[in-house]
């Protein structure tokens, strides 16, 4: 690793001292312009010191990787906040840069004492996505989806949390706490202890719910309806809810499976009770 830059850089009175990750791209360069002409002290993780257009005596580069801790180490040295800027440059797959970098950040954070952090996102990911029109929702789930394929929601994050710590006796409703069914902390904390706590396994899961929703919609489409309606919903269902994000909360895509699936196995309903779940009227 190497340290570029101005030793003795001169510091406005009141400014801040800003670590800043990403620095090189577009958002990044522009937070660090913008944090330079509001008389901050900046240090930048950068790669390759040639990407930085900037010069200015209140900045200091750092030459690493977000992904070596005595480099995120070093950037970090005597800030008073953080700001990651970290992006994704290849929209074929996930380089993992954004979650790992911002793991590594948060842990030598952690280590040092700090608990000032902004992080930057894309529109699109998270809960931003609802805002997105019919067809940014469909580039973020064909070009733009493997990008962000390691990106997971506040429940799954908390569902995650609870899988992983209860097998170890902590239990959901004591040290964490969240109004869900406990049938839902009992399958991930199976899941994770089958496939472990990660992206994947939780990602896989609620796939696998996908597919037995999808199932249940095309049984019941075909039985109260006909084999073409089936075969619709069957296919529209895991599109609207997984790529179109028109169903993506977890414990939605649990009930929903368990509700269909229910549906297909109670006798003398009415055709109209069936429309409605086949409909997703039902919760």
């Amino acid at each position: 690793m190497i340290e570029i830059g101005a030793q003795n850089s001169v510091e406005k009175k009141n400014g801040l001292r800003l670590a800043i990750f990403g620095a090189t791209g577009g958002t990044g360069l522009e937070v660090t312009r913008q944090a330079l002409e509001r008389g901050h002290s900046v240090r930048v993780l950068v790669r390759n010191p040639n990407r930085m257009p900037l010069v200015n005596q209140n900045m200091r580069i750092v030459m690493g990787n977000v992904l070596d801790a005595e480099s995120v180490r070093k950037t970090l040295l005597g800030a008073d906040a953080v700001i990651n800027c970290l992006g994704q440059n290849s929209i074929f797959r996930n380089t993992g840069v954004v979650s790992q970098g911002t793991r590594q950040i948060l842990a030598v954070m952690k280590e040092m004492g700090l608990r000032r952090i902004v992080i930057t996102s894309s529109f699109g990911v998270g809960e931003s996505r609802v805002q997105a029109s019919l067809w940014q929702r469909v580039v973020f789930s064909t070009l733009l989806r493997a990008p962000y394929a390691g990106n997971i929601g506040e429940d799954e994050a908390f569902f995650a949390v609870i899988g992983r710590d209860w097998p170890q006796g902590i239990l959901p409703y004591a040290e964490r706490f969240d109004v869900k069914p406990p049938g839902l902390f009992l399958l991930y904390a199976l899941v994770a202890q089958a496939f472990g706590s990660g992206v994947a396994a939780i990602k896989g899961l609620e796939i696998s719910f996908v597919a037995v929703s999808a199932y249940g919609l095309w049984r019941i489409g075909r039985d109260h309806f006909s084999r073409p309606v089936g075969m619709a919903a069957a296919t529209l269902y895991p599109l609207y809810s997984l790529a179109m994000s028109g169903v993506n909360a977890p414990v939605a895509l649990f009930l929903n499976g368990f509700e269909i699936f229910a549906e297909m196995r109670l006798q003398g309903r009415d055709r109209v009770e069936a429309e409605e779940a086949f409909l997703g009227i039902v919760q």
